[in-house]
């Protein structure tokens, strides 16, 4: 397929297509409010560890969210 015909996002760069939209998981993090690291990243990476699939992006974006998490109280890793 050539990339010209490749979708492509909404405008405005966020995956809804709105400016001002912020992932849920953010609005979590800015409203204190305890957070889903477990089911959307801790869970896919022990599958993709469990099976030996390499993911090292989610692997570095899990370390990051679980320590900024922890470290305002809102994940216990």
């Amino acid at each position: 397929m050539a990339i010209e015909r490749a979708p492509q996002r909404p405008g405005g760069g966020q995956s809804s297509g709105m400016i001002q939209h912020k992932p849920s998981m953010l609005q979590d993090y800015e409203r204190g409010r305890p957070m889903e690291i477990d089911a959307q990243f801790m869970a896919p990476l022990a599958l993709a560890r469990q099976k030996g699939v390499p993911v090292p992006t989610l692997e570095t974006v899990a370390a990051l969210v679980a320590f900024k998490a922890a470290a305002k109280g809102l994940y216990i890793p």
